[in-house]
């Protein structure tokens, strides 16, 4: 995990342990709320909670297992099937001609991304909690190298996730993708803004520049005839949309404390360079799953633990 001293948000710790603040609706699996977890968008040192007594609810779930752990096997494996019914949507929908392949991708790359954060709230405030959420990108990596390696191969899958339809792309930009969850879901999850900003103008940013720019971008950009002025607009415009979208979700369900003039000018910093750095012609030998995430990340950190 990283740890930050940030003008934009802490993690508190508390001289005693008390219940899950979190609303009821997301408590409603748990067995044992043993742990406090809350951020707040404040100008102080970070500091992980950790310990506390045990408190139990009337209603339980697994309750032989350890605090919370039911509650997470449930969303885990409600998320993991959810997870492959949504692909196997996409997979319909192209076999049956309803959407053309590099539209079905590209929602793709929206959707699995922005939903998987939406379902973090879900998870206990355990220190496992990430983990078991990790299964989700992880999972979908194991998928991809299986089919990428011949192991096996789901052909509607194949040609739903790949850019021309062959196997041997799943190892480059859909792989690059699973690996950029992995790393923001380790090095961040529900503690820091950074991972889900990253993670939103990925999937949405990145992914509506290509369908935009593909529909309406005529006018290309001076330096790279393959990138539009359009596709960039919606890039910078869908992720600091999304961005603050997330944030005012966390926010709203008690994880955030949230100083939005400081937050908002950070989220539009990092959305910008990450646009700029997507509409670099580097494409060849840097995949935007890669330097997006990458720069994002990094900005993210920068504006986030220090004053603007």
């Amino acid at each position: 995990m990283v740890s930050l001293p940030s003008t934009v948000y802490n993690h508190l710790s508390h001289g005693h342990m008390s219940a899950d603040r979190r609303p009821y609706s997301l408590q409603r699996f748990a067995s044992f709320p043993t742990f406090i977890h809350e951020a707040r968008i404040v100008a102080s040192s970070w500091r992980r909670c950790i310990g506390g007594p045990q408190q139990r609810l009337d209603v339980h779930v697994c309750s032989s297992f350890p605090p919370g752990i039911g509650e997470d096997i449930i969303c885990t494996a409600a998320a993991l099937g959810g997870a492959y019914a949504w692909i196997r949507i996409f997979d319909i929908l192209g076999k049956n001609g309803v959407l053309e392949q590099n539209l079905s991708r590209k929602l793709i790359h929206v959707s699995t991304g922005l939903l998987y954060v939406l379902i973090w709230p879900f998870f206990s405030p355990a220190p496992w909690s990430r983990y078991l959420a990790l299964s989700l990108p992880v999972a979908n990596a194991i998928r991809l190298a299986v089919n990428a390696l011949g192991f096996f191969e789901d052909e509607g899958f194949v040609k739903s996730i790949s850019r021309g339809g062959t196997s041997g792309e799943l190892l480059r930009g859909p792989f690059y993708y699973a690996l950029a969850l992995t790393c923001c879901t380790v090095c961040f999850w529900r503690d820091s803004p950074v991972g889900m900003t990253a993670i939103a103008i990925m999937c949405a940013g990145d992914g509506m520049a290509d369908i935009v720019g593909r529909h309406v971008g005529s006018a290309k950009l001076p330096y790279n005839a393959c990138k539009s002025w359009a596709g960039s607009t919606s890039m910078f415009v869908s992720g600091c949309v999304l961005s603050l979208s997330f944030l005012k979700y966390f926010s709203a369900l008690g994880f955030y404390d949230v100083d939005w003039a400081h937050a908002a000018w950070s989220i539009l910093y990092i959305s910008l360079l990450a646009t700029i750095v997507e509409s670099l012609p580097v494409n060849s030998f840097l995949d935007d799953n890669i330097s997006v995430p990458l720069v994002s990340v990094v900005t993210g950190i920068l504006l986030f633990s220090n004053p603007l």
